[in-house]
């Protein structure tokens, strides 16, 4: 797909829909991805996590990009594989989320299992399709059930059955890793939001790469 193509299909797909904010997508950088153009978290003086980045793209527009250096999160951190290894005191932090031992070593074998290759991202580009100056590997789009169900179904129409995935609780690190599942499985996923929850970019997200 060429950078026009995107374009064109961020700008349709918010035109036709209604999104409410902008499809993004997601560029995973290796050794020759120049990201200098962009602006990063550290140009405002600030650290951000992986979802605090998406969900700013999609809200005003403008593409970021990050590096190590940039991020507030290391979980995102290392399942975008900024960081070479697993950082051992993430294992305190699990213990803010759950008291069962046996939890905490089923979250922190998810997190290993779904971080990309050893080595092979150096930097992240967020950017709102619709303006995207580089192809993206995966999509991420925020919307209402009826418009999510709208995406769902032309999938569907095309022979493509998405994933669907029903949030329930709170899943360590869920937020990160669905972008890049899809990008590696280069299938669908729509993500249901639960109810009664309170969090940031809450609502039903499809994964489309």
């Amino acid at each position: 797909m060429e950078i026009e193509e995107v374009r064109n299909l961020g700008r349709e797909l918010r035109a036709r829909l209604g999104l409410r904010t902008y499809p993004v997508g997601i560029k995973f950088c290796g050794e020759d991805c120049d990201v200098s153009r962009f602006k990063k978290p550290q140009d405002f003086g600030v650290h951000m996590a992986v979802c605090q980045v998406i969900n700013t793209v999609r809200r005003h527009g403008k593409p970021i990009a990050f590096k190590l250096e940039d991020m507030f999160c290391m979980v995102g951190a290392y399942i975008y594989r900024l960081v070479p290894e697993y950082p051992e005191y993430l294992g305190e932090v699990l213990k803010w989320h759950t008291s069962s031992e046996e939890v905490k070593s089923f979250s922190t074998l998810k997190i290993q299992e779904k971080a990309l290759p050893q080595g092979s991202i150096k930097a992240v580009v967020v950017t709102p399709l619709e303006t995207a100056e580089v192809v993206p590997d995966v999509a991420v789009i925020y919307g209402t059930p009826t418009q999510i169900s709208a995406i769902a179904r032309a999938f569907i129409w095309h022979g493509i059955f998405p994933e669907i995935r029903q949030l329930v609780l709170y899943v360590f690190g869920g937020c990160r890793r669905t972008p890049l599942k899809t990008a590696s499985c280069k299938h669908p996923i729509v993500w249901r939001g639960g109810v009664g929850l309170v969090r940031g970019g809450r609502g039903k997200r499809i994964y489309p790469r």
